[in-house]
C-alpha cells in the first residue's frame, strides 16, 4: 500500500490514501502527496486502450494503492463515470485538424472538468470513512486555500501556521514537528467517539467547483456542504446551476467580493479553533471539504491523460516519438499538474503549457521563476474560473521538481506568506523548463480567439478553452500534436461567446435587449443563429431553479454567523 507524506515535511507520520482524502492538509499546512509512484510502461498502457473509461480508471486507482479493495474501486469507477456523461468516451478528444487536438472534459452533470473528480470524490470519502470508523476526518477548505486536521478529525490551526518555518532545523521547527505530533495523537484518540457524527463540507468557488462539488456530494449521507462565491464575479449559469443544486442540506453564499475574500474567509474559518468547537459540541459537526487541493481530487484527474492519449493513438496522430504537447487553462495549477503526474507515471508527455488569462502570475512565474503578488489585484475576465492569484496546488509541483526538498517549500510557501512573493534557485527553475512552459491572453484577445476558432472550423470553444488555444498557437512545436484541455463548455459563458461572435469588447456594454437574456434565452439565441449545440445539463430543464442564495458581506464574522445559522437550522429541522 503507497503512503501519503506531505509538501513541508513536518508530518509525524504517514497517511493511507482515505486518510489523505478525508484529511485534506496535512497538520503543518502541506498537501499530501504519494511517497513513490506507480509507472506504466507505454505496452502496460497501450493494454488498456481499448477498455471502458471507468475500466481505464479503476486500473490507475489500483496502481497508487490505496487501502480501498480492488472490488470496491471497480464498482466505485463504474459509479462515478455512468450514465450521468453524455458521451460514453466519457472525455472525448475532438481533432481540430491534424495537429490540434481539443479534450473535451465538460460532458459530465455540470458541463465543466471539475465533474470528473468530484463524481468519484464523494465515494472516496464514503469509503475513508468505512475505512477509518469516523466520519468527520476532513480537512482542506477551497479552490486555493485549506486547513488541517488529524486523521482522527479534531481540527488544527494549519493555516494559521502554514509556512511558518524557516529554512534550518532549528529549534523552533523542531517544537512545531512535536506539537503537531503530539496534537495528532490526541486526536486520533478521539476517532471512535465521532463515529456517527456529521460534516459540513465548506467550499470557495471561483466558478464550476460550486455547482459540481453540490452535484458530486448530493447523496451524501451525515453531510452538509456550504459554497461560498464571489458575488457578481461567476457567470449567469454558474451561477444558476448552483442555485439549482442547491438544497435544504447544501446552501449557497454569495460573498459580496471576489475569490480571495472567499478564499480568505474559509481560511481563518478552518483555523478557528473555537468556531471548530462549536460545530463539534453542539452540533456533533466536523469540517472538511471538496477543495481542488485534496489528493482526492487529483488523482481522478490524472485518468483523463490517460484517455487522451489512448484517443490520440486510435486516431493515429501520434507521430514517430509517440508523445504529444499538453495546454492547460490554468488557475489553481490542479489540472495541469495531473497531466505533470500523468507524465510521471508513464504518459508520453513532451512538454505541459500553462495557459493564463490577465491575472497571470503563472506565465511570469514561468518565464522568471519568480512569483509575486505585490501590487497585483485581481482581474475579473472572460474566464472567471481563473481568476485566481494565490495557485495552491503549484507547491505540489515545486515539491517534486526540487527532488521532494520540503525544506524548500517551506521556505518558499512562508515568503509567499510574509513577503507575497519568493523566486525559485537556478536548478529548480531549470528542472521547471524542462517540463512546463507558459504564457497569458488579454480579454479582448480571448474573445477575438473564440472567434476565431469558431470561423475556422466550426466549433464552439468557452473562454477559458480559448486562452489555452492561443497560447498552445503561440508555444506549440509544429513536429509535436497538441492537446487543448478544454475545461467547460462554451454555454456556461454564453454572454461572452455572444461577445466574440459580434465582436463586442470585453469592457463594453451589450445591447440592451441582449443584456436582459437570461442564459438559457441567449445561448437559445445562438444555438439558432450560429448552429451551436447546448449539453443536456445546460437546459432550462434540467436547472429549475430551487434555491437562492444569501448575500453576504465578505468579513468572516458575518460568513461565521450565517453558517452558524445554516447549522442551528439543520438541526432544529427546518
Amino acid at each position: 500500500m503507497i503512503q501519503y507524506t506531505d509538501t513541508r515535511g513536518l508530518s509525524s507520520r504517514s497517511y493511507s490514501f482515505t486518510e489523505a482524502v478525508l484529511t485534506g492538509l496535512a497538520p503543518d499546512g502541506g498537501l499530501f502527496v504519494p511517497e513513490h509512484l506507480p509507472h506504466f510502461s507505454l505496452e502496460e498502457l497501450q493494454a488498456m486502450q481499448s477498455l471502458p473509461y471507468h475500466a481505464v480508471a479503476a486500473r490507475i486507482f489500483k496502481a497508487f494503492q490505496p487501502n480501498i479493495a480492488d472490488e470496491a474501486i471497480d464498482a466505485l469507477c463504474a459509479q462515478a463515470y455512468g450514465q450521468q456523461f453524455d458521451d460514453e468516451r466519457i472525455v472525448p478528444v475532438h481533432s481540430l485538424n491534424n495537429h490540434t487536438h481539443v479534450l473535451e472534459l465538460w460532458h459530465g452533470p455540470t458541463s465543466a472538468f471539475k465533474d470528473i473528480a468530484l463524481q468519484a470524490l464523494p465515494l472516496f470519502f464514503e469509503e475513508g470513512i468505512k475505512a477509518n470508523g469516523a466520519g468527520g476526518t476532513g480537512a482542506g477548505c477551497a479552490d486555493g486555500a485549506g486547513g488541517g486536521v488529524s486523521a482522527g478529525g479534531a481540527w488544527i490551526s494549519a493555516c494559521g501556521t502554514s509556512g511558518s518555518i524557516d529554512t534550518s532545523t532549528s529549534a523552533q521547527t523542531r517544537s512545531q514537528a512535536a506539537s503537531l505530533h503530539s496534537q495528532a495523537a490526541s486526536q486520533r484518540s478521539q476517532s471512535s467517539a465521532q463515529a456517527g457524527s456529521k460534516r459540513l463540507i465548506l467550499v470557495a468557488t471561483s466558478g464550476d467547483t460550486g455547482s459540481a462539488a453540490l452535484c458530486g456530494f448530493s447523496h451524501a449521507h451525515n453531510t452538509s456542504m456550504a459554497v461560498l462565491y464571489p458575488h457578481q464575479h461567476v457567470s449567469e449559469m454558474q451561477r444558476t446551476q448552483m442555485q439549482a443544486h442547491a438544497s435544504n442540506q447544501a446552501r449557497i453564499f454569495a460573498v459580496r467580493g471576489n475569490f480571495d475574500d472567499c478564499q480568505r474567509a474559509v481560511k481563518e474559518l478552518f483555523g478557528n479553533p473555537e468556531w471548530n468547537h462549536t460545530l463539534q459540541s453542539h452540533y456533533n459537526t466536523y469540517l472538511s471539504s471538496a477543495n481542488s487541493i485534496n489528493w482526492g481530487r487529483l488523482l481522478p484527474q490524472i485518468v483523463y491523460y490517460v484517455s487522451a492519449y489512448h484517443q490520440l493513438r486510435e486516431q493515429g496522430v501520434l507521430q514517430e516519438c509517440g508523445c504529444f504537447d499538453v495546454c492547460v487553462p490554468t488557475g489553481n495549477f490542479g489540472n495541469i499538474l495531473a497531466g505533470y503526474y500523468a507524465k510521471q507515471i508513464g504518459v508520453p508527455i513532451r512538454l505541459l503549457i500553462c495557459a493564463s488569462n490577465e491575472n497571470n502570475v503563472l506565465a511570469q512565474f514561468m518565464a522568471t521563476g519568480s512569483y509575486s503578488l505585490e501590487k497585483r489585484p485581481l482581474v475579473s475576465t472572460p474566464s472567471p474560473s481563473m481568476d485566481i492569484l494565490v495557485s495552491s496546488n503549484l507547491e505540489r509541483a515545486l515539491f517534486e521538481l526540487t527532488q521532494r526538498n520540503a525544506r524548500l517549500v517551506r521556505a518558499w510557501m512562508e515568503a509567499l506568506k510574509t513577503k507575497q512573493a519568493f523566486k525559485i534557485d537556478r536548478t529548480t527553475f531549470d528542472a521547471l523548463r524542462d517540463t512546463f512552459a507558459g504564457d497569458w491572453v488579454s480579454n479582448d484577445d480571448c474573445l477575438r480567439t473564440m472567434k476565431h476558432i469558431f470561423e475556422t472550423y466550426r466549433y464552439a470553444m468557452d473562454p477559458h478553452s480559448a486562452v489555452a488555444f492561443e497560447v498552445a498557437q503561440r508555444l506549440g512545436d509544429s513536429s509535436t500534436p497538441m492537446l487543448i484541455v478544454s475545461t467547460a463548455s462554451w454555454a456556461k459563458f454564453s454572454a461572452s461567446m455572444y461577445r466574440a461572435l459580434h465582436n463586442i469588447a470585453n469592457d463594453q456594454p451589450l445591447p440592451s435587449a441582449i443584456a436582459q437574456c437570461s442564459s438559457f434565452q441567449l445561448n437559445a439565441l445562438l444555438a439558432e443563429k450560429f448552429g451551436l449545440s447546448i449539453p443536456p445539463a445546460l437546459t432550462q430543464e434540467r436547472l429549475a431553479t430551487t434555491h437562492a442564495a444569501v448575500q453576504l458581506d465578505r468579513n468572516t464574522t458575518d460568513i461565521q454567523a450565517a453558517l452558524e445559522q445554516f447549522q442551528r437550522e439543520l438541526a432544529c429541522g427546518k
